[in-house]
């Protein structure tokens, strides 16, 4: 039988770490909706002969949902309060598998039905009013969005933020051209010679859950203090960074 760690705590407005409280397929009972009454909460799994799961699902009040899992040694379950503005609150489950961000799911019970949000990958923390924090590792750094869960999807829709700090130093090993702001018509601000140490210290996406093939901006800061942009394709091979976290 695959490994579960059963972990009950509440999601308010500080985030409580989880615990892990036990081992084996879980039975545990909770209100869920408000109605004063504990609803009957059960996830089992099962798994190959490696403790790989390859199957898991979650029984409430006797309505079974099955959960999407894949490659998962441990499931971790815990009770929460995305929102203290509502009488609901959630189980999360939390997979741990090959990979080294845990993915997570949102059960509640709609009604007479069990609902289950799409997976959210990263390290999670609640700050209250429906908002759901999650770190998540950016090829260099780790960045924290938030994310609100759309109670008819179940999809999770990332809260726009215009800048995200950080500070994570590096070198040029090529010449680099900073522009004057972040834009395909930005002028040259300040040219790098190889070798210039470097500062990477903000970063706007060219969409709420970030842009692909290397399109992002990044805000660089130079040893003299000089401050340009950057899109992540045009330094990706001239500036070295942790990479990868190395």
């Amino acid at each position: 039988m695959a490994r579960f760690g059963v972990c009950l705590f509440l999601l308010l407005i500080t985030t409580t770490p989880p615990l892990l409280c036990g081992q084996g397929d879980t039975l545990l009972y909770a209100d869920l909706n408000g109605d004063t009454a504990a609803d009957t909460i059960g996830v089992a799994t099962t798994a190959d002969g490696y403790d790989v799961v390859n199957g898991c699902t979650i029984t409430i009040n006797g309505r079974t949902l099955g959960v999407p899992l894949q490659d998962v040694y441990q499931v971790e379950v815990a009770i929460g309060d995305i929102d203290g503005g509502d009488n609901q609150r959630e189980v999360i489950l939390t997979a741990t598998g090959s990979g080294s961000a845990a993915s997570h799911h949102v059960v509640r019970l709609n009604g007479n039905r069990l609902v289950i949000s799409a997976p959210l990958v990263g390290n999670l923390s609640f700050p209250g009013e429906g908002v759901v924090r999650a770190e998540q590792w950016m090829g260099f750094w780790n960045i924290t969005r938030s994310y609100r869960l759309d109670a008819e999807t179940m999809g999770w829709e990332v809260v726009p933020q215009d800048l995200y700090e950080l500070s994570v130093a590096g070198k040029t090993t090529k010449s680099v051209t900073l522009l004057s702001a972040h834009g395909p018509k930005a002028k040259p601000a300040a040219k790098l010679k190889p070798q210039s140490p470097v500062t990477v210290v903000g970063y706007i996406p060219t969409s709420p859950a970030g842009g692909s093939n290397g399109e992002d901006w990044y805000q660089i800061k130079t040893a003299t203090g000089a401050i340009g942009w950057l899109q992540l394709k045009d330094f990706r091979e001239k500036i070295t960074l942790p990479w990868e976290g190395s």
